[in-house]
């Protein structure tokens, strides 16, 4: 589950010593061959008195194999632009923080943390998972371990990470195995301390 906090860069910092991953947070790394670059767009409207406001900040790779990086940034991209319609059609006010969560020779993970206010509610997580090398997107079920023993296991994590959430301690297992199967829902990215998982739901977010 994904607890709601404000969209800031966090000053968390990673380590694979750490219990559990406490939040969204960058573990960029510069001595790579490859490099990442914070792009942010902005867009008001011509109209002042309307309240609608778009702010995208994500990041673009350029280094070694950059026809590899540029097929992961133009996905990283299309995540990072997901809710721009809600600005340009709807007026409303849509901003999306961008996290690379690890950043490694072969492996990289972007989340984006999404929130449109105003006439519509939407707080979301998302996050894409790609082979550095190829460039090819990793799914989610290559990251996470469907099984019998899923429910528990997600279930005391959770304890442990976030406390009791109302909406989980509701769920039957089989509903939270279908949460966590369905990609509409789930969330999978790595990170330093190992792989996040978790599921977005009508009311807010859940990870471990």
């Amino acid at each position: 589950l994904f607890p709601y906090t404000t969209l800031f860069r966090s000053q968390y910092v990673p380590d694979p010593e750490d219990d559990y991953y406490k939040e969204l947070a960058d573990a960029t790394v510069e001595d790579l061959t490859y490099q990442v670059e914070w792009r942010q767009e902005s867009r008001y409207p011509d109209n002042s008195d309307d309240t609608a406001y778009l702010s995208i900040t994500y990041p673009a790779f350029t280094g070694e194999k950059q026809e590899e990086l540029d097929q992961i940034n133009r996905q990283v991209k299309d995540m990072a632009d997901r809710y721009i319609d809600y600005y340009e059609s709807d007026g409303e006010v849509v901003s999306v923080m961008s996290y690379v969560t690890l950043m490694q020779e072969d492996r990289l993970s972007v989340a984006c943390r999404y929130e449109v206010t105003g006439k519509t509610k939407i707080y979301r997580v998302e996050a894409l998972t790609f082979d550095r090398t190829t460039g090819e997107r990793i799914d989610n079920d290559q990251l996470i371990e469907v099984d019998d023993s899923l429910p528990a296991r997600f279930r005391a994590q959770n304890e442990k990470q976030n406390g009791s959430i109302d909406f989980l301690d509701q769920l039957s297992d089989e509903d939270l195995i279908g949460y966590l199967t369905d990609d509409d829902s789930r969330v999978a990215f790595l990170t330093p301390v190992g792989t996040e998982i978790g599921f977005n739901y009508e009311i807010g977010r859940a990870h471990v």
